[in-house]
């Protein structure tokens, strides 16, 4: 009797841990979908420009310092009024020079979930203590920026990076 009771126990032991590996799965999935749907969504940004280049701390060098063209940055971060406030006159200023213009008008969120903490770092690095910061790089000194702190409007932004481009002024877009 004690082996037919063995072998029962070891069956249902055998049928618990199939249960139990089945739930973990359907868990590891439930988590994964739950992960593609977030990313989708931090990846969709609908109050985004698309001539608004996304600078990170990987593409640094090749968007701005190697790119051989000046770069307007924001520098920014999520959940700040101050950065939002300025993204519908920041979209207005990429499209008044996208394609007119020798300057590439970009953002880098200093807190990009991705790499947080070399983010962070970076905007440190760079003297950024204040958000949203507006930095000129220009084609031939691309490792330091020189810092707008006029109204933040479009038209002085672009009148701004037009000035230290030295291409058309806003009045010529």
């Amino acid at each position: 009797v004690s082996v037919v009771a063995g072998s029962e126990i070891d069956e249902k032991i055998a049928l618990m841990q199939q249960e139990a590996e089945e739930r973990r799965q359907h868990i590891r999935n439930a988590v994964q979908e739950l992960q593609n749907m977030f990313q989708e969504f931090d990846t969709k940004d609908s109050d985004s420009d698309p001539e608004v280049t996304r600078l990170t701390v990987r593409n640094w060098q090749e968007k701005v310092v190697g790119s051989g063209k000046a770069t307007l940055v924001n520098f920014m971060k999520p959940s700040c009024p101050r950065c939002d406030a300025l993204k519908p006159a920041w979209n207005s200023v990429a499209k008044k020079l996208h394609g007119a213009s020798n300057v590439v008008v970009a953002e880098f969120n200093c807190r990009d979930k991705d790499t947080k903490k070399e983010a962070e770092q970076f905007c440190h690095q760079v003297q950024i203590r204040s958000f949203p910061k507006i930095q000129y790089y220009s084609a031939a000194t691309s490792t330091s920026g020189e810092e707008y702190t006029g109204p933040r409007t479009e038209r002085d932004i672009v009148a701004f990076a037009q000035q230290l481009s030295g291409g058309p002024t806003s009045q010529e877009l």
